[in-house]
């Protein structure tokens, strides 16, 4: 199967899988007078100045590009990976 080909089928794929979200985090500047005037006065144990800048890190969820993911797999780790990938999706069967 060529290269063009084989992405094809990743696209078919991709598009069939569910939406998910996976969690990351977002790196943010904040100035020491937007903290104070949020009630915020110390930052790891230290007082805010009021001209200084900080950093603020927020978790959010950002969708999967499954088929971003399925390229890298297929680069990577070959069939196996993309067959490893792709068991996450599927429904569990219940043990009796």
């Amino acid at each position: 199967m060529g290269k063009k080909s084989r992405f094809k089928h990743l696209r078919k794929i991709s598009a069939n899988l569910p939406e998910v979200a996976e969690k990351t985090f977002v790196s943010e500047k904040v100035e020491g007078h937007q903290l104070i005037e949020n009630g915020i006065d110390t930052v790891n144990d230290k007082p805010v100045k009021l001209g200084g800048i900080y950093r603020k890190v927020t978790a959010i969820a950002k969708p999967v590009n499954h088929y971003r993911k399925l390229k890298q797999l297929d680069k990577t780790g070959g069939v196996a990976a993309v067959i490893g990938y792709l068991d996450k999706f599927q429904p569990q069967k219940q043990a009796l």
